[in-house]
């Protein structure tokens, strides 16, 4: 009895246990590995495990177990609702940019609207533009010279850019350490920004080392 008890205080404490954190993967390579750096100087006896997810999956592991925290995203234009079970917390916002090759003509503007570009120079990303008026418009399949990319990728649609290919909205997120031969601006009119939340089961039975970990990711978001 002692011994658990012993036990159950530190695990109370964060002196041990276990942490199994999910994000996607632009989140995974930029906001999460400054947080668990301090999660580990801090809690050097929890172990850490992390895991970059799709966005549909990250909601069903938490309520299976599978997780215990997750940072999850949806559209200021288009919102997602919470299923009741779950604390989600806003991060941080995320502007979409326009990334042009360095030699575009418009590289050196301070914004574009999507009327500045032809449609058959986007290149199509996983950026959630439906139902947002003014949208950047994709050309049709095969028109001209466009490249049709059908990937989840961010990285790629970047690379692509860089090598020449055409433009693509990327969150800015990604572009923090992007190549030099790419420019990213704002978009006007219209705007968009993803929203960042963190996301874990709603219960009061949260682990200290937890508690901390969130505590980190808002930390590096507002440095960010």
């Amino acid at each position: 009895m002692s011994r658990a008890a012993t036990e159950l205080a530190a695990l109370a404490e964060g002196t041990v246990g276990e942490v199994r954190l999910g994000a996607f993967i632009s989140a995974a390579a930029s906001i999460v590995p400054p947080a668990l750096a301090r999660l580990r100087a801090s809690c050097p006896g929890v172990h850490i495990a992390l895991r970059e997810l799709e966005q549909r999956e990250t909601h069903a592991l938490l309520f299976r177990g599978e997780i215990d925290l997750a940072i999850t995203f949806d559209y200021e234009h288009a919102p997602v609702p919470v299923p009741a079970g779950l604390r989600q917390a806003h991060l941080m916002d995320d502007p979409i940019m326009v990334v042009l090759p360095v030699g575009h003509p418009l590289a050196g503007a301070d914004s574009v609207t999507p009327t500045d570009l032809p449609s058959d120079a986007w290149i199509n990303t996983p950026v959630d533009v439906r139902d947002l008026a003014a949208a950047p418009v994709i050309g049709d399949r095969g028109s001209g010279q466009r490249l049709d990319f059908d990937g989840i990728d961010f990285r790629t649609a970047l690379n692509l850019v860089a090598a020449g290919l055409g433009v693509a909205l990327l969150p800015r997120l990604l572009l923090l350490d992007a190549p030099t031969s790419v420019v990213a601006l704002l978009m006007q009119r219209p705007t968009l920004a993803r929203r960042l939340y963190t996301c874990r089961l709603d219960t009061k039975g949260v682990t200290a080392p937890i508690r901390r970990l969130e505590a980190y990711l808002r930390e590096v978001a507002t440095e960010l």
